[in-house]
């Protein structure tokens, strides 16, 4: 399917329909809400009526995103709670039932205040719908576009200077604490270029640059430091087939996704007792977007890509009405 206007239609009859078959239920629904394209895509199309939003908030402003779901909530209709996750005075307790919950086969960062903010929805609704999913079959993520750029500049020509830019930018930025800004795409994306095994799109989720893990990893774990914890991922993408963004997409949604994403939202929801439903993973959705052609996947802006907009009401229809239905 390569017609936009087609597809915006196609994404948004679908997506509100399994919307609303999601939220039958004989118990409470609410809604998890960031200030982003995909849970602010639910937020449109699930009816506000009885239907909570909630969403995890930080007293960093580069990390917060209570603002935007904030005005999200109130254009859906959505009765709006939130959570400081770092101002619960007992966050080291629930950082070792986190640890337990995941039971040492997951480190995700986001995990703890996942954790967190299930157990506030908890204590309103029993089951909670949520946008996970969209970036790995709509091409959400920038990694997409970076794993293009990189398969394009080639890997042998440009490893080496991309490996000293990387070293530099990591250094110059070691004292940023906010979210990732030039510098750390810079550092992010240099590294994953100069990566002796040469698939970048692994390597684009490492998260502890291979020269610091010597320096911090105690004793008791110098026996894995020659373990590679990117291997099944680099193996995922190698072994599919396609195109540049069908590889990426392919190893995301048979790796990254399930290994990931999928198991910190299960332990963390089933350590309080909540059931999540993922709109964007039931399967009219999932096979919608893989007849989708590329160029309506691929986000080269931070909106989202054009498919995907396609879902939110008034999308398209006259530029202020597009920019309303934005947010």
């Amino acid at each position: 399917m390569s017609s936009a206007s087609v597809a915006r239609d196609k994404v948004h009859e679908v997506l509100a329909a399994t919307c609303r078959k999601l939220l039958v239920s004989d118990v409470p629904v609410g809604l998890m809400l960031s200030s982003g394209i995909d849970s602010g895509i639910l937020s449109a199309l699930v009816p506000g009526d009885n239907v909570p939003a909630f969403t995890a908030r930080f007293e960093s402003s580069t990390f917060d995103e209570g603002k935007g779901a904030e005005h999200l909530a109130r254009f859906g209709g959505h009765q709006w709670h939130s959570l400081f996750v770092d101002r619960q005075s007992d966050i080291v307790e629930d950082f070792r039932s986190v640890a337990l919950a995941v039971d040492g086969e997951l480190a995700d960062s986001s995990a703890l205040a996942h954790f967190m903010i299930c157990r506030a929805i908890r204590q309103h609704v029993t089951v909670a719908i949520s946008g996970d999913g969209a970036d790995e079959f709509f091409g959400g993520y920038d990694t997409y576009l970076a794993t293009t750029l990189a398969e394009r500049l080639g890997w042998g020509v440009v490893r080496g200077p991309a490996g000293l830019a990387s070293a530099l930018a990591t250094r110059v930025s070691a004292g940023h604490e906010g979210r990732t800004g030039p510098l750390q795409f810079l550092a992010r994306f240099g590294a994953g270029i100069a990566a002796p095994e040469g698939a970048y799109h692994a390597e684009w989720r490492r998260i502890t640059p291979r020269s610091l893990v010597k320096d911090l990893y105690g004793p008791a774990l110098v026996p894995v430091l020659g373990a590679d914890p990117l291997a099944a991922y680099r193996h995922a993408y190698n072994a599919a087939n396609g195109e540049v963004l069908d590889r990426a997409l392919l190893a995301d949604q048979t790796h990254y996704l399930p290994a990931d994403m999928l198991t910190k939202v299960d332990r963390m929801s089933m350590a309080h007792g909540l059931e999540v439903r993922v709109p964007f993973l039931e399967r009219p959705v999932m096979e919608l977007a893989g007849d989708l052609a590329s160029g309506l996947l691929i986000a080269r802006e931070k909106e989202g890509g054009v498919a995907r907009l396609g879902a939110l009401p008034g999308y398209g229809s006259s530029p202020g009405e597009a920019k309303e239905a934005r947010i």
